[in-house]
């Protein structure tokens, strides 16, 4: 069953992945400028573009996710959920489509064809779009069947999800599946999963500090996380922001390119959408060395002498 993100379990926060960061630490702060999330683009008429895998050269497995349902499988709470959703926002996953009927598979879905797509009803009746990290996981769903797939991208089979089913289970056939209600895909990656692929792919793909930059401040939205404390008639009085230190003493701000990603480091956290400008601006007002962007990784440091040089 999934976890409503909205309203977690309470849990430690996760530390910082990177190497030469230590324990969190908290300051207070003022409340971050908000900005209105931008209005999700309009999906294709048809979102299923076949690419339906063929040679050696064309299987996909997705580590990311692979990773992150081994976590989830140790340990089922809020904050393994998002790492597994914080995952499913870049590259690539597959969609079952071993029902389908072709006249001809190697050119692809062609007029009179059907495609069908795998799904299962959960014990509330919720109907759930069936997505698998590899060949070898929808292979283990379907035993002696050879599978045939859907590479589709990570953040187009969530949209998938949200537009025609309740939720996606991953993984079905693994000990580590992992079911994630379009609730929690609206709370965590929004109504449009892949507003910030771009960015998330950069970090994923190791791109320069510089390119990191030139990306991070032409996303739609970033992301800060905040510790409310409210008093007894539900009134936010105060408001504290994290922080990591480096090994070498250096103090960060952070920063995330979505709500699963800062559950994902701490599900306790509320977040705040905001823009590089007020995170570098809120960064240098404290102080900090550098913005620490998606510190559960792969995480970037945008230097503040590198915003004052450029």
């Amino acid at each position: 069953m999934g976890l409503f993100s909205r309203k977690p379990k309470q849990t430690s926060a996760a530390p910082a992945s990177e190497p030469a960061a230590t324990a969190g630490q908290t300051e207070q702060v003022e409340q971050p400028e908000q900005t209105a999330p931008p209005a999700p683009p309009t999906p294709p008429a048809d979102s299923f573009i076949p690419a339906v895998e063929g040679g050696a050269a064309s299987l996909v497995t997705n580590t990311l996710v692979q990773t992150a349902l081994l976590k989830w499988g140790e340990k089922k709470n809020a904050q393994t959920m998002n790492e597994v959703l914080r995952q499913c926002a870049v590259g690539e996953l597959l969609i079952d489509i071993s029902g389908s009927e072709f006249a001809d598979i190697s050119k692809g879905l062609q007029s009179g064809d059907k495609l069908g797509v795998g799904q299962v009803v959960d014990n509330a009746g919720k109907r759930l779009l069936l997505v698998f990290t590899s060949n070898d996981a929808l292979a283990a769903y379907r035993p002696g069947v050879p599978p045939m797939s859907l590479a589709q991208p990570a953040s187009g089979v969530m949209k998938q999800a949200l537009s025609d089913f309740e939720g996606v289970a991953i993984d079905p056939a693994s000990p580590n599946t992992c079911i994630i209600y379009n609730p929690e895909i609206q709370l965590g990656l929004s109504q449009d999963p892949g507003f910030n692929e771009v960015l998330k792919g950069a970090l994923v793909e190791n791109r320069p500090n510089n390119e990191i930059r030139l990306l991070a401040a032409s996303a739609p939205l970033l992301f800060v996380g905040v510790n409310e404390v409210r008093n007894e008639a539900g009134e936010v009085t105060s408001a504290t922001m994290p922080s990591v230190q480096t090994t070498a003493g250096e103090m960060c701000s952070l920063a995330f390119t979505s709500p699963a990603e800062l559950w994902a480091f701490d599900p306790t956290l509320s977040p705040r959408p905001t823009g590089l400008d007020n995170i570098v601006g809120g960064t240098k007002t404290r102080g900090h060395f550098a913005v620490m962007l998606n510190p559960m990784g792969p995480w970037a440091m945008l230097r503040m002498q590198d915003f004052d040089d450029a």
